[in-house]
């Protein structure tokens, strides 16, 4: 089998994430399958025959296009790539046999999205297209890292999920985002000034997110490493949670960036934090 056959089957095992859209209609529309596809955000919406396809438990595949992926992960509210169920050892395979310039459309034109996403990107990165249907622009943050001759640096990032107010209820209460997703990638720099100005491509490594893997479990903190095809999790229960990678030995600026707010918090001295769940991202030496 040749390797464009071999990623075509394993992309074929990618469905759309049941879990995910069960909750949510569970949640919004107390468990109305009809009032969800009633509710489909979309110009021209499919057939309400195809969107209750879509939602059904037994459904198996994807949407055709990217736009019905699109549509149906903005009316959740969700980023696309929460509403993919890929197996784990599936996840492993695809890292080793793809790369930074794999044509995704090319095996399923649902998947196109992530061309923008985990390849090589220019400025701006994320693509700011992806991002129209949201917030309107992506949210980022950047850690701009000045290469030393010392050893590479451990860099622990500490991030808050958006925190959003139901309006709707008898009283207001705030609540954290399920779902969200946020992409790490990095680019080459040079010093300018009294900062930094990253030059070249940026390089995405890594996808992180907060989800459930059943529709009634607790959330889940999940790291995506596409470099080695490590998938790991734990328990998210706290209001924040911490990433770990390693900079250097070149200057460089990292950026993590989601379609939804949040927050970058300082927890180097601070004892709320010192129990967060932190995941690493760890590479082959």
């Amino acid at each position: 089998m040749s390797d464009e056959s071999y990623l075509q089957s394993l992309i074929e095992q990618i469905t759309l994430n049941q879990p995910v859209i069960q909750g949510h209609i569970q949640r919004e529309y107390d468990g109305n399958l009809a009032a969800f596809g009633r509710a489909f955000l979309s110009d021209s919406p499919p057939h309400r025959a195809t969107v209750l396809r879509w939602v059904s438990e037994a459904h198996q595949g994807l949407p055709k296009s990217a736009q019905r992926l699109r549509e149906l992960a903005n009316t959740l509210d969700v980023d696309p790539f929460v509403l993919l169920r890929i197996p784990r050892a599936i996840f492993k395979e695809l890292c080793a046999h793809s790369s930074w310039i794999t044509q995704w459309g090319k095996y399923h034109k649902s998947l196109t999205f992530l061309s923008d996403l985990i390849g090589l990107g220019q400025e701006p990165w994320p693509a700011a297209h992806l991002a129209e249907h949201y917030e309107g622009e992506w949210q980022s943050w950047d850690l701009e890292y000045i290469a030393s001759k010392s050893e590479p640096h451990l860099y622990t990032l500490y991030l808050q999920p958006e925190v959003y107010y139901d309006l709707e209820s008898e009283q207001v209460t705030a609540k954290k985002r399920q779902n969200q997703v946020w992409y790490i990638a990095v680019r080459d720099a040079r010093s300018q000034g009294d900062g930094l100005i990253g030059h070249g491509l940026w390089r995405p490594f890594g996808i992180f997110f907060v989800a459930a893997e059943t529709e009634h479990a607790p959330p889940m903190l999940n790291l995506l490493n596409l470099g080695t095809g490590e998938w790991e999790t734990c328990a998210q229960e706290r209001d924040c949670f911490g990433v770990s990678f390693f900079c250097g030995p070149g200057t460089s600026i990292f950026r993590v960036a989601s379609l939804h707010a949040f927050e970058v918090v300082d927890a180097s001295d601070d004892p709320l934090y010192s129990d967060c769940p932190v995941l690493p991202y760890r590479f082959p030496a």
